[in-house]
């Protein structure tokens, strides 16, 4: 199982029927505010997307930093017990003992999205 990333969290997740994709809004913590401009800055630019990420909106708000990323039905396959979580916009409860595929998979879509950000301070 992994653990969860302290500085990642999911706040909405949704599925889109009319665009056939899946909707995911993280709100990333504990950056200071060149972290946050870098950031900011690198999806304005466009290298964020041009990694592989599909980024549609970034967001800060009161030090904190709010991510919305594109996933294709594909990708999320990957991640199947969110599905049905999605798909109703919930967001699962979490450290439920009898749902730890769900906490796993939560746990790894946020440290997808940790992974891209500590990738972001490496970039000039």
């Amino acid at each position: 199982m992994k653990i969860k990333d302290e500085n990642v969290e999911i706040i909405n997740m949704r599925y889109d029927d009319n665009k056939d994709e899946y909707v995911i809004v993280f709100q990333i913590l504990n950056l200071t505010p060149e972290e946050r401009q870098t950031i900011i800055q690198q999806h304005r630019s466009g290298i964020l997307n041009s990694q592989g990420a599909n980024i549609t909106d970034i967001v800060e708000l009161n030090q904190l930093l709010f991510i919305e990323e594109i996933y294709d039905k594909k990708y999320m396959k990957g991640y199947k017990s969110l599905i049905p979580f999605a798909e109703k916009t919930e967001i699962p409860e979490r450290l439920d003992p009898e749902k730890l595929e769900i906490e796993d998979d939560l746990c790894s879509i946020e440290q997808d999205m940790s992974y891209r950000i500590k990738l972001l301070h490496m970039v000039p």
